[in-house]
């Protein structure tokens, strides 16, 4: 069985210096001391995690982007051109620090029904550094190969047998043709089902399931009883922002807390005391994640609750939900 095949693109626009040499690797047998240049302002990488798959396979495709403090990349929503798969699920990580960088990465499981080449199309991150400028990083598309899940050598049609002679009476060959036309109208059917199943659209996820199960995840991981309070708040905040940004179709993701609490205030469909208790949320995150304020393990379990709680109670009600719809 061949390895897993991993294909990883990372593009990032960046100009050396004027009078400025790329530099080369020191380690090359022969090659010239040189110094190392600086990493770009921003940096971004897609992969899949199999080049090949079968119809019975899922792939993941991951998007991870890193920049300078002071720099805003906004990352693309991932959904509306999948190359022809399907998503089943999706995840978020970040922004945490990596060697005096931000990180953020998001992971997308996916799935072919049909066998072919596919094309995960070119990603761009357009981004604004602290002076103002904007500037674009880009990631090239990638193909990938969905094959049969036929075992080599097996034939789809079978060799014709020799003729058998026909009974005298005419009741059997009535009787089997009927059955032919049968299986044949059974056949035809199931065909036209299984089409249409596959032209219907997969719906979207729920905001209030796709987060509530983040959650969950992130807490079988126990990283506050390990000790690894930032990162926890860190993936948490981002799963709360996220839920935000698409249940009331907001920007809360990549904003900060000063910017999103006036956006909240104008939500008619959150009340006040919820509407507190998400600013309480925020704030109290902020001060863990950037202040390393230090809290009680019960107190964080509380405000890890808090979050949930929030989602639970704007989830959006069977009438609003079918309106929506």
């Amino acid at each position: 069985m061949k390895a897993p095949l991993f294909l990883l693109a990372a593009f990032a626009l960046a100009a050396p210096a004027p009078g400025q040499e790329a530099s080369m690797d020191p380690g090359t047998v022969g090659s010239p001391e040189v110094t190392a240049t600086a990493l770009p302002p921003v940096e971004l990488s897609v992969a899949v995690d199999k080049a090949e798959v079968t119809i019975s396979d899922q792939l993941t495709y991951t998007v991870e982007v890193t920049a300078e403090p002071g720099i805003d990349p906004e990352l693309p929503e991932f959904g509306e051109d999948l190359g022809g798969f399907r998503l089943v699920d999706m995840g978020a990580e970040g922004p945490t620090l990596l060697d005096g960088r931000r990180r953020w990465k998001r992971w997308y499981t996916l799935a072919a029904d049909l066998v072919g080449t596919y094309v995960l199309p070119e990603m761009t991150v357009p981004y604004k550094d602290a002076s103002g400028d904007r500037g674009q990083v880009k990631a090239p598309r990638i193909f990938v190969e969905v094959k049969t899940v036929l075992e080599p050598g097996t034939k789809d049609i079978r060799d014709l047998k020799a003729p058998e002679a026909l009974p005298s009476s005419p009741w059997p060959i009535i009787l089997l043709a009927g059955a032919a036309v049968l299986l044949i109208g059974v056949g035809v059917a199931v065909v036209l089902v299984v089409r249409r199943r596959r032209r219907r659209p997969q719906p979207p996820v729920p905001p209030h399931e796709q987060a509530l199960e983040a959650m969950r995840r992130l807490g079988r991981q126990q990283l506050l009883e390990k000790g690894e309070v930032q990162r926890f708040f860190f993936e948490l905040s981002e799963i709360f922002r996220f839920y935000l940004e698409r249940r009331f179709s907001i920007l809360a993701v990549e904003s900060t807390t000063e910017e999103l609490l006036p956006r909240l205030l104008g939500l008619a469909e959150l009340p006040a005391p919820v509407r507190e208790r998400t600013e309480e949320f925020l704030r109290q995150s902020d001060l863990i994640k950037f202040a390393k304020t230090v809290y009680e393990l019960d107190e964080l379990r509380r405000l890890a609750e808090l979050s949930y709680q929030i989602v639970t109670e704007t989830t959006p009600r069977a009438s609003e939900q079918e309106g929506r719809g």
